[in-house]
C-alpha cells in the first residue's frame, strides 16, 4: 500500500485480481465481523500462552511511542463515505494501487455497516479509510492517500481518526495488514505505536506471484479521543 494498509479475514476459493484483500469481499462480508474479531487474535497468538499475555506484549510496544503531535493538516476534512463518493474514492483507489478495490466493494463496506471515511481538500476527495470495530477489537482495511497529497500527514490523520472512533466503540485493540514492501506504511503505522505481530505468506497479489503481509497491532488503552496518547 503506498500510505496504508489493508486487512482482511479469509481467502476465498477463488482467486480475485484486486488488492489489499485479495477476498471474496461481496455477499460474505455479513459474516466476516464474527470470524476476524473472534477467531483473529488466536489464530495470530498462536503458541502464546494466553490471549492476555500477547495483549499486554502489544500495549508495552505501543504506548511506548510518542504521538503528542496532534494538529490537522490545514484544510484537511474528515466525514463519512457516501454511496455518491464512490467514483471519486475509486479514482483515488486507483492512482494509489496497482491492484484497487472495485468501486463495488466499497459499496460492500457501506452496505454492512463499516465505518467509511472520505478525507477532503478543497472539497475534493483525496483519502479514504475503511474500518470494522466489534467484539472489543478494531480492523482496518484500507487506508488510502492520493499519491499527489502524500507526506503531508494526511494519511497520519485519518489513521488517528479511525482509532478515535474505535475507542469511543469500546475497542481495545487495533490491527492492520500491510505489504511487506511498504516501507512508509510500516514507518507510518510503527511511529503510531503499531508493532509486527506476525506474517501472512503470499498474501497480497503483485506483479509477478504474490507478496507477504505484515501483519500489525496495537493496544488503544491510553489513546484520548484524538486517537494520541
Amino acid at each position: 500500500m503506498v500510505v496504508g494498509a489493508t486487512l482482511s479475514r479469509r481467502e476465498s476459493s477463488k482467486p480475485i485480481n484486486y488488492s489489499p484483500n485479495p477476498f471474496l469481499i461481496g455477499d460474505a462480508l455479513d459474516g466476516l465481523v464474527r470470524e476476524i474479531d473472534r477467531g483473529m487474535m488466536r489464530v495470530i497468538f498462536r503458541g502464546a500462552q494466553t490471549i492476555h499475555t500477547m495483549r499486554y506484549a502489544v500495549y508495552m510496544i505501543g504506548s511506548s511511542v510518542n504521538m503528542s503531535t496532534r494538529e490537522q493538516p490545514p484544510g484537511f476534512t474528515l466525514r463519512p463515505m457516501r454511496d455518491e463518493d464512490l467514483a471519486a474514492v475509486g479514482a483515488v483507489e486507483r492512482a494509489a494501487y496497482a491492484h484497487p478495490w472495485s468501486d463495488e466493494i466499497f459499496r460492500d463496506c457501506l452496505r454492512v455497516g463499516y465505518c467509511c471515511w472520505v478525507g477532503e481538500m478543497d472539497q475534493d476527495i483525496v483519502a479514504h479509510g475503511i474500518m470494522s470495530v466489534a467484539v472489543g477489537e478494531c480492523h482496518i482495511f484500507n487506508l488510502c492517500v492520493h499519491p499527489r497529497c502524500q507526506r503531508r500527514g494526511l494519511g497520519r490523520a485519518l489513521l488517528r481518526h479511525l482509532l478515535s472512533l474505535a475507542l469511543k466503540r469500546k475497542a481495545d485493540t487495533a490491527f492492520l495488514e500491510v505489504r511487506a514492501s511498504n516501507s512508509g506504511a510500516r514507518a507510518l503505522y510503527a511511529s503510531e505505536g503499531f508493532c509486527e505481530i506476525g506474517t501472512r505468506r503470499k498474501y497480497y497479489p503483485a506483479g509477478k506471484g504474490r507478496e507477504d503481509a505484515t501483519v500489525l497491532a496495537r493496544e488503544l488503552r491510553g489513546l484520548d479521543a484524538t486517537g494520541c496518547v
